[in-house]
């Protein structure tokens, strides 16, 4: 295969997809403590059910506490968020506004892929946001068969298991 005819660009592009998703995903592995985002979901869940007790008792000094403590873990969960995604934003942006046009503007603009021609850099994105979903759904899964001895995992997200009585 001829890696300038429009396959083998094709290919080229896909490859540099994958690239950039599995940098991404060790960036963001690197720099999110994993384990602290799913302590933080948990314990807002478990508060949320308490605040939900306390509004129906209309405790409202209690509902004030908690609300306190509530949007502290927001904050720090938020923080946790947010840390690796400025990295990997700005590794998107190197690659979307400098790279891909110095190795790919002077060959190509358009990839044909099934019977549409799109802008090789909106493939780019498209292929990287396919791989992107589901690799973060099977670091998801990952996640919580690594972490089911920790958390009970439902419908609402992560909670704390119970302690177990012997």
């Amino acid at each position: 295969m001829n890696i300038l005819s429009p396959i083998g660009i094709s290919a080229e592009l896909i490859v540099v997809s994958l690239i950039y998703v599995s940098i991404s995903v060790i960036l963001q592995r690197k720099l999110t403590n994993v384990d602290r985002m799913y302590e933080i979901r948990a314990m807002v869940n478990t508060k949320t059910k308490a605040l939900m007790e306390l509004s129906k008792r209309n405790d409202t000094q209690a509902m004030a506490s908690l609300q306190k403590e509530l949007s502290k873990l927001s904050q720090e969960s938020l923080i946790q968020q947010m840390k690796p995604m400025v990295v990997v934003l700005g590794v998107f942006a190197l690659l979307y506004y400098i790279m891909l046009p110095m190795l790919f503007s002077s060959i190509i603009s358009t990839v044909t892929f099934l019977t549409f021609n799109v802008n090789y850099r909106t493939f780019f994105v498209a292929i990287a946001f396919v791989v992107g979903i589901i690799s973060s759904f099977a670091i998801s899964m990952y996640d919580r068969k690594r972490l089911k001895n920790k958390f009970n995992f439902g419908l609402m997200g992560p909670s704390l298991k119970e302690p177990q009585q012997q």
